[in-house]
């Protein structure tokens, strides 16, 4: 049962990557990515000693060996949890950046971020308490609850923030699309590819609505995450290109007035 749980344990949280994140990367993004890889190398070089303590206890299995198990397991966990906590800490630090486009979603889950952070941190000292195997049992039984909702709020996390991002860019294109169709003469070329531009504005819009509803929806199963994130992965995609096939009608409408 233990070696169960502590797979679950060792491999929650190894996606999303955080260097798979795409959006604008600002200096504290930067720093704190470096300072995940940082922490994120601390964490496997005790894991490997962890594992090496594993394998002498289970040959010899006397006090001082089984002593230096818990003492490499206590500070695996340890160095796990000063990883995530970064992680989070960068998580805060892109939803920052557009945050004012939907200022209630962002805000309700860097209060959900911040509370796992703290967590974390209270853990740390909880695990830097346990004296025998029996209590990281115990303690990794309980883990169980938190995991789902870790997952739930660290890909909720990122989905918001390319919908933040995206509506940003969507609210400049239709910025500059109102300002164009305010000019007194438009050719008809122009008036259909504002069209289009309208057309995919609405498309956007939909997809990140899906997205948006698919992080919402409620569990099915207690202390079970349901992994929406490739749906509104798909979702953001489809509102991406739609972005994109913007961007190029403006590009064309914008050239052919300079002409």
């Amino acid at each position: 049962m233990l070696s169960a749980l502590l797979v679950l344990l060792f491999t929650f949280f190894s996606k999303p990557a955080i260097a798979q994140i795409s959006t604008p990367i600002s200096n504290s993004f930067t720093q704190y990515q470096n300072d995940y890889f940082y922490q994120r190398t601390l964490y496997q070089k005790a894991f490997t000693v962890y594992t090496e303590k594993s394998q002498i206890d289970g040959k010899y299995s006397s006090i001082t060996t089984q002593n230096d198990k818990l003492s490499a397991l206590k500070d695996t966990l340890i160095k796990r949890n000063n990883m995530y906590k970064v992680y989070f800490i960068a998580l805060q630090t892109l939803l920052d950046s557009n945050k004012s486009i939907n200022f209630t979603n962002t805000e309700k889950i860097q209060n959900d971020i911040s509370d796992l952070e703290k967590w974390l941190d209270d853990q740390n000292q909880v695990i830097n308490n346990f004296s025998n195997i029996n209590d990281i049992k115990t303690w990794a039984s309980g883990f169980k609850t938190k995991y789902a909702k870790i997952q739930r709020t660290t890909y909720t996390a990122l989905v918001q923030n390319e919908i933040n991002l995206d509506m940003q860019t969507l609210s400049d294109i239709t910025n500059l699309t109102n300002q164009i169709q305010s000019q007194p003469e438009i050719s008809e070329q122009n008036k259909s590819l504002i069209n289009d531009i309208n057309s995919n504005s609405t498309e956007v819009n939909t997809y990140l609505t899906n997205a948006l509803n698919l992080t919402q929806k409620e569990d099915l199963v207690q202390d079970h995450y349901s992994d929406f994130y490739p749906t509104a992965k798909l979702e953001l995609n489809k509102a991406k290109d739609n972005l994109s096939n913007m961007l190029s009608n403006l590009k064309i409408i914008v050239t052919k007035m300079n002409d």
